[in-house]
């Protein structure tokens, strides 16, 4: 069975993995520029993790709609919407280090 919580396990796991994935590219991008990265690049980066996490969430939902046939995934959306903004958090700080 479908249940809410295992859907917010499973974007959990997909949104960590996409936001490793963008901070890796930007490791690389460091690595090979030889340099702090320009802002806007680091923005850029940034603006990109946050519609890659987006759209996965919402993929993810509408996944659920159409497998459970639920209206209303208000929960799932919220959810989501906590999980998304802790992995940009966790980004952003990771930039510091």
């Amino acid at each position: 069975m479908i249940t809410t919580e295992k859907v917010t396990d499973v974007f959990a796991d997909i949104a960590r993995a996409i936001a490793a994935q963008h901070a890796a590219q930007l490791s690389a991008d460091k690595l090979f520029a030889q340099q702090q990265l320009p802002f806007d690049a680091i923005k850029s980066r940034l603006v990109d993790l946050e519609k890659a996490l987006t759209a996965s969430g919402v993929s993810l939902i509408e996944q659920y709609k159409k497998q459970t046939g639920a209206k209303d995934t208000a929960h799932l959306t919220i959810a989501f919407h906590k999980i998304i903004t802790g992995n940009i958090e966790d980004f952003v700080r990771s930039l510091k280090q």
